[in-house]
């Protein structure tokens, strides 16, 4: 049996009213892009951060002991891969502990935590990690990174679609650093009151993309996890700025 001819009726385009009340008769809605979470209004912080994206190399210094670094940068990683992919923690110091991430909302299920033996493995582990298209995000503590294996990183993320997040000893910030944006945390002196979250000063140093200075104070409660942002009108007066901070997402 023959075919029928083929219909010379054109077709409607996208933008035809016939096929909008179409449409909205059936309820065929125009689909929009999955809301990670990222979509709020943006704060001192996320200003100087400059949106926490794939194929992004954020360098965190840590200006001292306990100033709240690698929580500020978990805390990144794990907002990153939200909605997709699995969160690489490259540890050579062997100091994450695991059921505290998980305390603070890391999904253990989405958690895969590296152990090099030396830095030259956790520099492989890491330029591996971020070239992954199996990975959302990667946190690594990382000491001097030379200005080749640095550039080797942040091609790594460019190549790959990874978040990566390197913490490492503010005495390394005179040294070159490739990241689209390093950021120093410097703790702020505040009363010995064990159960006060802590007061932390966020210093923009470098930026790839924009102006390299900048500034904001956060709070981080060690308990839960949870991290706030201090405007600028209140960070003078920590702790008591404490309770009219705005609070940030958690960990996801």
């Amino acid at each position: 049996m023959p075919y029928p001819p083929a219909s010379t009726e054109p077709r409607l385009s996208p933008d035809d009213p016939r096929l909008q009340r179409l449409r909205g008769l059936i309820g065929d809605k125009p689909s929009h892009p999955a809301d990670d979470g990222s979509r709020q209004l943006p704060t001192p912080f996320d200003d100087l951060l400059g949106g926490v994206t794939p194929r992004r190399l954020v360098d965190l210094l840590a200006g001292g002991l306990g100033c709240g670094a690698s929580l500020v940068g978990l805390w990144l990683a794990s907002r990153a891969c939200r909605l997709r992919g699995e969160l690489v923690v490259v540890d050579g110091p062997g100091a994450f502990y695991p059921p505290a991430a998980i305390a603070w909302g890391v999904k253990a299920r989405r958690l895969l935590w590296v152990r090099p033996t030396s830095a030259k493995d956790a520099l492989a582990a890491t330029e591996i990690a971020l070239r992954s298209p199996a990975v959302g995000a990667v946190w690594a503590s990382l000491d001097r990174i030379d200005g080749r294996a640095f550039r080797r990183l942040l091609l790594a993320a460019e190549a790959g679609a990874a978040f990566g997040v390197l913490v490492r000893p503010a005495r390394h910030e005179p040294d070159p650093s490739w990241a689209d944006v390093q950021l120093r945390i410097d703790p702020i002196p505040a009363p010995g009151d064990p159960d006060a979250p802590l007061g932390v000063r966020v210093t923009r140093r470098r930026n790839r993309h924009g102006p390299a200075r900048g500034e904001a104070t956060l709070t981080l409660d060690w308990r839960t996890g949870d991290i706030n942002d201090v405007t600028s009108r209140d960070a003078d007066h920590l702790p008591n700025a404490l309770s009219v901070a705005p609070r940030l997402a958690r960990p996801a």
